[in-house]
């Protein structure tokens, strides 16, 4: 994960975890920070869900999702060789292959945004 993606991470963790406030105006005003932050960086929340669970490999369909999602972008020559044969794997990732994945998508969602 980059220091960017940790940094976004735990600010959205931070916002989120104004929600259980007792005061139903900090309440409101989290789950509009939550939801500018996720617009701002281009993203829905299924795809900050999937994200999620695709770092933490949770459930190992979602670097599909991810590779599919940068097949639609503008890519590099090598980046697209590498996204193309991503989606014709049938076996895990490598924890370097997930890497350059997650470094595409990263780049790819920052600059949809």
């Amino acid at each position: 994960m980059t220091p960017a993606c940790a940094t976004t991470i735990a600010r959205l963790v931070k916002v989120l975890g104004m929600l259980g406030s007792a005061h139903a105006g900090e309440r409101a005003a989290a789950g509009l920070k939550a939801h500018e932050l996720i617009r701002r960086l281009g993203l829905r929340w299924d795809d900050v869900i999937t994200l999620k669970s695709a770092v933490a490999g949770e459930n190992d369909d979602n670097w599909k999702k991810m590779a599919r999602h940068c097949a639609r972008a503008e890519l590099s020559i090598k980046e697209r060789n590498f996204i193309t044969n991503v989606l014709r794997w049938r076996s895990a990732l490598s924890p370097k292959q997930r890497q350059w994945l997650e470094d595409i998508y990263e780049r790819v969602t920052r600059e949809a945004a």
